[in-house]
Formats: structure tokens, sequence, C-alpha cells
């Protein structure tokens, strides 16, 4: 049989049309192959589920005379697990599927026209029964719901065709697939524009499934035995003329073959329909159709020429007819494939393999009856496979059905209930596209009745009680959904439902499970690491995760990793960790996280250049702002403070305005950042402690002590225990070391600073314990015993062994002095101590110099002298910024206007409030003194300089309202001296009376 049978003859146009069917044939071959490889991917999808969790890490430790009071803060957490995501039905596969119908259709219709009269008149009641199966009714056309647009399909198609066929049976081919062509757009059209339905080719598609189904099924028959033939063709061919030598034996040979061939169907058939569970290697029935199909094109001419010649010519309409049902076949069972439509899928397969079976079977009989002496003569049998001797070929494709139906009644005719729940299934993807989720889910329902435990039908109703979130049935669905067909989307969701409800074990089972059908699953092996890693088996989560690094899901993978191990605190190549550089944000963020976590800072290069934030985004702004707190400044600040305050980031409000909080202190912005927290102390019932301890600390850092000691009072009532601490602290800094003994002596100490070092030493300090001698307490008594002279003090001192603690000891000494006012004490410490301070004191050493000089007013030159040092030069505080202010004038409005957002740094704000008085400025002046008033109300030196300034600027009753304030908080022997100054600046018109 010649291959290239029809080119010889066939007109240029024929030829192209038969190409451009045999491409679309080979393309619905492809698409059904990819589409049964990639499962139910066509559908659903695999999406990310992020959690993020919050885990309080200290970002820094204010250390405040050897003890550390923790600064904590959010640092983000990110875990995320994959799922499948709800049912995805596709508009655009159904369109598609749509339109090779009716390709397909034309030619069906044209074809059938050639007919002879018997023939074409059993093709019209199949015309109309598939029209009928649309059920273009329930379209709306025109808003009536009748039988209006069948009347006009009948009348579009069958109208032509008759007409065609009893009048102009000479009509060109091209003429009539022109009219058909044209019609079926009509067609077409009027259902997209006619129908008041959301979706009517979806509609469409789903109602008439059935119609593709039955043609599919009358294929596969058609096709079953051609991969014999094909088989017979390529043995006996070589003996096709008479000089060829003849040999014996190809009985034998095609014997072989039909036992390897029909013994592979029986291993399948075994292995589908779970009769065994053998692992055995098989060639699949989807496999097996298109190689079927395909030598089916070749083959059919014998077969037509034989016997249907009568009928329908091969030559160019039965070619054309095959090549039509060949590719509305596979589109067929492509849609079946990328739509995940198991009953439909497991009828494709059945039908493939019982007609293979059985109509292999029997063609191998057939050929052994009619043709056994010619193969065992090795006779060209392809010559004549369609002319028996013996056995007629129709009683053997007869037998051959009758094969299949036997396979068919074993089974309990369940096909029938298959196809029932694919129809269902299509019906009800056709309403839940519309939203009607009530109809959907009655249709979805009864396909999982007809199709018990089928995927596809249990998927979709899991969908539906997802969206709605009812847990309990979305679990009872995804459990009948993994029983007979799973997917590893189902397997994933059940174990995360599991998860959800704490059902650890449970959650466990399922992954394992499908982890045994699925074991290349990204998805699901990252999934185990994150479940494993809940319940801290360490070592196994670390190890799915990694083995999960090579697939699709490789980042999400590592940043599990970098969670877990901030989690656990693994020593798991953290420098390599660190170091690497990361282009998935919520990797980003983990590293971040890992570091605050160790708190190891780093700066933030990247900058913040977007205002509204997801959660992703969110993580990774908080923790790359708490990792680079220590290197913060006014510009990112600044941005910050837009995070802040834009309306799109409402829902992260508590996050931003803590962040934003935190960024301005460190940059020295605290005038916005105190008034912030107080702010949200008063807002936030939750969060009132935390603020009050982060405004305790902050003002503790500038020794603000009057300040830090209500706010971390404040802090401890409402459940802070380290509030209590630095309430001792700021206590002692304002002199009441006897008033805090007399109250720690009538209380027990507590279990927690037993297990303090510093703040039990400072206990045994204040309550005069014996049980305790240590050196810290010895410094906590040279630093605050209210009864020892500064003789006993450096004795004191100087009893201490400890290197590091003896020089800070002189240092913490120092400052102390300085801030009490006492700057004579202060440099006789200092004298001593620069006699004997070490290198690797320098730097606190030259501070101190510079804080002396600050203090007594020193001249520019000596100033100048301090700041010459390198490590001075380096340093980011408030008091070498003042320094620099008086040394270099042209940076003096700059360091100045600085200087003054800091409302902690008392001597800072009124040199900034008088350097702008000195340039005329009193209004700057005065605005910048209320308002760190009004956040610092503590503070007696900004308090004094406001009531200065605003009589300055004329306003006397302000000010007599501040001194009034001041009175009662000042010595009166320190408060007589400011009067008299008060007194020299108030107006005539309003003196002062006391």
């Amino acid at each position: 049989m010649e291959i290239d049978f029809f080119w010889r003859k066939w007109p240029q146009s024929q030829k192209n049309l038969f190409l451009a069917f045999l491409g679309l044939f080979f393309v619905g071959i492809l698409g059904s192959i990819i589409a049964w490889l990639f499962g139910a991917s066509g559908v659903i999808q695999w999406e990310t589920q992020a959690l993020i969790e919050p885990v309080q890490v200290v970002v820094k430790k204010l250390g405040l005379n050897f003890i550390e009071l923790p600064i904590t803060a959010e640092s983000l957490r990110i875990t995320e697990t994959i799922y499948g995501s709800d049912l995805q039905i596709s508009v655009g596969y159904a369109t598609l599927f749509f339109v090779v119908f009716c390709l397909c259709w034309i030619v069906f219709l044209s074809t059938t026209t050639y007919l002879s009269r018997f023939w074409y008149l059993v093709s019209i009641p199949l015309f109309l029964l598939i029209l009928i199966g649309f059920r273009l009714e329930q379209l709306g056309f025109v808003g009536q719901y009748n039988h209006t647009l069948m009347g006009i399909s009948i009348a579009l198609f069958l109208l032509p065709s008759y007409y065609f066929h009893s009048f102009r049976p000479e009509s060109s081919l091209w003429l009539r697939i022109g009219v058909f062509a044209f019609n079926t757009a009509v067609w077409a059209g009027l259902i997209v524009w006619g129908s008041e339905m959301s979706f009517p080719l979806v509609r469409v598609m789903h109602y008439g499934i059935l119609s593709p189904l039955a043609i599919f099924v009358v294929f596969a028959v058609i096709v079953a035995h051609d991969i014999l033939v094909g088989f017979i063709y390529l043995l006996t061919k070589n003996h096709a003329s008479e000089e060829n030598n003849l040999t014996s034996g190809n009985h034998k040979h095609l014997f072989v073959f039909a036992l390897i061939y029909l013994g592979n169907l029986f291993v399948a058939y075994l292995l589908i329909s779970r009769s065994v569970d053998w692992s055995l290697l098989y060639i699949h029935p989807f496999v097996l159709f298109p190689i079927s199909a395909l030598v089916g094109l070749w083959a059919m001419r014998q077969r037509v020429e034989a016997n249907f010649e009568k009928i329908l010519p091969f030559e160019p309409l039965g070619s054309l007819l095959y090549l039509a049902m060949a590719v509305l076949s596979m589109f067929t069972l492509s849609y079946f494939h990328v739509t995940n439509n198991d009953p439909m899928v497991e009828i494709a397969e059945d039908v493939i393999l019982w007609s293979h079976m059985g109509v292999g079977l029997l063609f191998i009989v057939y050929v052994y009856a009619n043709y056994f002496s010619l193969l065992a003569e090795g006779r060209s049998v392809y010559k004549i496979l369609y002319k028996p001797m013996n056995m007629p070929y129709f009683t053997a494709r007869l037998a051959g059905v009758i094969g299949m139906a036997a396979f068919f009644f074993k089974s309990d005719m369940v096909s029938i209930n298959q196809g029932w729940a694919g129809y269902y299934n299509y019906v009800g993807d056709v309403y839940a596209l519309e939203e009607d989720v009530f109809t959907s889910e009655q249709y979805y329902k009864l396909g999982s009745q007809y199709g018990y435990t089928n995927h596809r039908s249990n998927y979709a109703l899991y969908s539906l009680a997802n969206s709605v979130g009812d847990k309990n049935a979305a679990n009872y669905y995804l459990q009948q959904a993994v029983r007979k067909n799973p997917s590893p989307y189902a397997y994933a969701n059940l174990s995360l439902n599991f998860a959800e409800r704490e059902k650890f074990f449970d959650a466990l089972f399922v992954l394992r499970e499908g982890l045994e059908k699925y074991p290349e699953e990204q998805a699901l092996l990252v999934n185990m690491g994150v479940l494993l890693g809940k319940t801290r088996v360490v070592d196994s989560a670390m190890q799915y995760l990694q083995l999960a690094e090579d697939g699709p899901f490789a980042q999400q993978a590592r940043s599990n990793q970098l969670a877990l191990i901030a989690k656990d605190k693994l020593e798991f190549a953290l420098d390599s960790l660190l170091g690497q550089e990361y282009q998935y944000l919520p990797a980003q963020s983990n590293q971040l996280h890992l570091r605050n976590s160790l708190l190891l800072p780093q700066p933030n290069e990247q900058g913040y250049d977007s205002l509204r934030i997801n959660g992703f985004q969110l993580a990774w702004l908080n923790n790359s702002v708490l990792s680079a707190l220590p290197f913060m400044d006014s510009t990112q600040a600044q941005v910050l403070a837009w995070y802040a305050n834009d309306s799109t980031n409402a829902g992260f409000f508590t996050t931003t305005q803590i962040l934003y909080s935190l960024s301005a202190f460190e940059s020295g912005n605290v005038r916005q950042a105190i008034p912030l927290l107080e702010a949200n102390k008063l807002s936030s019932r939750q969060f009132s402690g935390y603020y009050a301890y982060l405004i305790g600390c902050m003002a503790a850092e500038y020794g603000q002590w009057e300040y830090a000691s209500h706010s971390f009072e404040e802090a401890y009532q409402k459940g802070v225990a380290y509030g209590q601490a630095g309430k001792w602290i700021s206590d002692l800094h304002l002199g009441k070391w006897k008033t805090l003994a007399d109250s720690l002596k009538n209380e027990p100490i507590a279990e927690g600073i037993k297990g303090n070092q510093g703040l039990y030493a400072l206990w045994a300090s204040i309550t005069g314990s014996d049980s305790v001698q240590t050196e810290l307490a010895t410094y906590w008594r040279a630093m605050f015993e209210p009864d020892w002279n500064l003789t006993e003090r450096l004795q004191a001192i100087q009893s201490i062994s400890s290197d590091i603690l003896k020089h800070s000891s002189y240092y913490d000494l120092i400052i102390e002095k300085i801030n009490r006012g006492n700057l004579f004490e202060a440099e006789q410490i200092l004298a001593q101590w620069e006699l004997i301070a070490p290198a690797e004191f320098s730097k606190e050493l030259r501070f101190a110099q510079l804080r002396l000089a600050l203090a007594q007013k020193a001249d520019k030159a000596a100033l100048a002298a301090l700041l010459s040092a390198q490590d001075i030069q380096e340093m980011n505080d408030p008091y070498v910024f003042w320094a620099r202010a008086q040394v270099f004038p042209e940076q003096a409005a700059a360091l100045y206007a600085h200087l003054a957002k800091n409302i902690f740094f008392e001597e800072g704000v009124v040199a900034a409030a008088n350097y702008f008085e000195v340039q005329g400025k009193s209004d700057k002046a005065y605005l910048l003194l209320v308002e760190a008033l009004q956040h610092n109300p503590y503070s007696i030196p900004i308090a004094k300089a406001y009531v200065l300034q605003a009589l300055r600027n004329g306003l006397d009753s302000y000010a007599y309202m501040v001194l009034n304030d001041l009175k009662k908080k000042m010595k009166p022997e320190d408060f007589s001296g400011f009067e008299q100054e008060v007194k020299g600046l108030a107006s005539k018109a309003m003196d002062w009376n006391p």
C-alpha cells in the first residue's frame, strides 16, 4: 500500500484541507498527552499560603549601670505552605473545544450529504440528537426559553443538507463546506450574542458533552485493531513481488507480537481496574490510542475500499470524515483531561482498553482463520487483509464488539454511572461559573453520588465549602477526593485542613500517603518540612525542605529553612545563610528575622521606596527596620513616617506606628517618637504596657529619670516585668535610695531577679543584704549610696578587682556627677581616672572629658581639641553634635535644628533655643520649647528655658503658668535664684506675683 495515495489524484484545495485537519489531528494528539501528563493542573493551580507570625526579639539592649533592659519588638517570621487552589473553570478551554467541534461539525455535515439515501436518512436523526443534546432552549435566546433557537438550528443545518443531497448532488465539496461553515458561524453568533446566559458557549458544550463522548466511543471501536493491522503490514510487506524469496514463519511472529500486545492490554486492564496491586510496566491506553488513530489513517483506505466504497468513497470524503472523527476524539479526550473530569477519563480509558482487547483479539482470530497458511508461507497478506476466505470481516467486528460488551457488563455497567457523574460535573461547572452556588452544589452532589469518590465532584464540593469557610464539610469532601483518583492538590489541602484544626498526626499521615503516590511532588515536600518543623522534628523537617530546593518551590523551601533555623535556634551554616543574597522577598524577610533573633544588626542599603504594602512587604519592612535600627538616619525615618501615615496601610497601623517610633528615636527625632508612642499608649489597651516601657527606655537613655520612672512604673503595673527594674534604676538616679530600700525590704525577692546577676546585685545593694557580696553590689553602692562621701566612693571603686567593672565605675560616676551638676567632684574623679585609665577605655575617657567641658562651658579651642580625636568624631551622639555646633559656626544652624528634635536631650534643646534667639528667630525658639515642654513635661531645664523665652516674646501669662509649676518641682534655694532672673525679664504690665 502506497503511503502517498492521497496526493496522486487530489486537487490542491483538497490536499490543503486534508493537511489542515491532519495538523489539527496532531495538535489534538499532543494536547491529549500533555493534558494527561499534567493531571489536574488544568483546573487547579498551586498557590502559596503564608503564615506571618510575630516573634518577640530583642532589638536593643539598653545598658543602664550594668543592668541591661531589653527593648523588644515583634520581628515577623514567614512560614509558607503550598496548597491547591479552588476549582478553576476555564472559559478558554471550553471555547476552544467549541471551535474544534464546529470545524468537525462542518465536515460531518458536508460529507454526509454524499451518502446514499438510506445512510443519509440514518445520519439525520443522529444530527438531531446532537442538537437536542445541546439544550439550546436553556440559553434564553432573545429572552425566550423555548425551542426557537432549535428551530433555527434545524433550518441552518438540516435544510441545506437535504438540499445538497436531494436537489444539488453535483455541487462541489468546497461549496458545501462553505455553506455549512457560514451557517455554523451564524449559529455560533446567535448563541453568543442572542443568549441571556453569561457563558453560553460553556453551557452548550457542557450540556452537549455526551455527543463528543459518543463519537469518541465509535472512533475507538473503529481503530481498535489498527495497531495489529500495522504490524501485519510491516511483517508481510517485504514479500510484495514474486521475485522475493519466500520465507515461512510469519504466523509465529504474529502470534508472538499478538501475545505481547494483548498481554500488555490485559496487564493494563488488571491494574487500571484495580483487580491486582502489582508494580508492572505497561503501555498505557492513552499512548496506544493515538498510535491506533495514526495507523488507522493509513489503514482505513483499504478497509473502506473493501467494505464501504459504495456508502462513502475514501478519497477524499472518507479520509476527511475519518480525520474529523479523529480530531474531535482527540480534543474530547484532551478536554476530559484538562478539566480533570476523572469519571469521563475513566470511561475513555475503559473504552480504549475494552475495544482494543475485544476487537483486537477477534481480529487475530479473523486473521488466523483466513490467512494462516498464507502467513506460514510468507505471502503478502496485507494486500488481501479485507478479502476473507473463511470468516467474514463483519463477523469478527461484531464478535469484537460483543467481547467489548462483555467487559462492560463485567464491570457492572459502572461506565453508565461514570458517564452521568462526568455529565453532572460539567453541568455543575456551568452554574459555578454563573455563581449560582446552590444549583452547582446540587449537580456536583449528583456527580458524587453517581461516581462515588470521584475526584472531580468532591474537589468541586470542597471548593464550594472552602469558599464559605465550612472546614468540616471541606475536610469530608477532600477525604472522598483522595480515595480513588487522588491528586497532590487534594493531599496538600487535606493535610493543611487537619493542621489548621491541630490534628497534626492526621495531617502527617495524609502527607506521607501523598508522598508515597507522588514522591517527587515539591509542594508536598515543602508542606512536610513545615509540618515536621511545627512538631519539633527539626532534622527531618530540614531534610524535606532541602529535597524541595531543586523544584518549582525552591524559594519557598529556602525561606522556610531560614524560618525554621530562627525558630529553633539551629546552628546550621549561619555564616552562609546570613551572607547569601536572596531575591525572594519572604526569604529576605526571614533572613532579616534570623539576624534579629541573633541580635546581628545590618544597615539597609535597599531603601524604602513604596508606600502601599502587603503582608510580605510588611514583614520585610518590619524586619529590615528592626535590623537597621542602629544605623537609622533621619531620611529613612521620614520614609517610614509616610508608611505610618498613608491611609492605604491602615490595616498595618500598629506595626507601622511602632516601626516609625523606633526609627525616629534612633535617628534622633525624639520629638516625633514620643508623642506617637504616648498617643498609641492611650488608644491601645493590648500594647499599652509595651508602649509605656518603650517610653521609659527612651527617657532613661537620655537621663530623663523622672519621666522614665513614671513610664516604667506604668509598664510594670500593666504586666511588663522589666518595668520594675527600670523603675529601680530611675529612682536611684533621682536620689531615692532610702525610699527604694524601704519598699524592697518589705517585698520578697522575685525568682526572676535571682536569675539575673545584675538585678540581684542591685537588689542586694539597695536592701543591704549580707548574703550577696559581689563586686557589682560594690559598684551600685559606690554609685548611689546616699551616705557615702566622694572618698568612700573612690575607695570602693578601687577595691574592685575587675578592670572592666572598675573603669566603667569611674566613667559612670563622672557622668552621674555631671548630670547632677556636681562638676567639682566630677573633675576630681576624672583627674584620678586619667592617671590609670587603660588604652581600651580611651574613647570613654575622651567622651567624659568632652561632657565635662560642655558642662563647664569651655571655650571653642578646648572643645575643638577634644573633637579632634577620631573616635569622638565618629560618635553619633548628641553631645558631640552640640560641641560641633559651638566649634563650627557654619554647621550650627543644621546641628541645632537636629538637636531640637531630641526633646530628651535637655541641654541641646535649650542650646538650640538660645541659638535661634540670638539669630533673631524668637518665634522659632519659642515654638521648639513649647513642643519640647509639651512632650517632656518633667524636664526642669526645658521648663526654665520656656519661661524665659515666653517672657522675651511678651507671653507673660504663659510663662507664669509654667513658673508656678516649677515652684512645686524645684528646691526652694534653686527656685529662688531662678525667680530673680525671671523678675528681671518680667514686663511692667504684669509683674511676677508668686
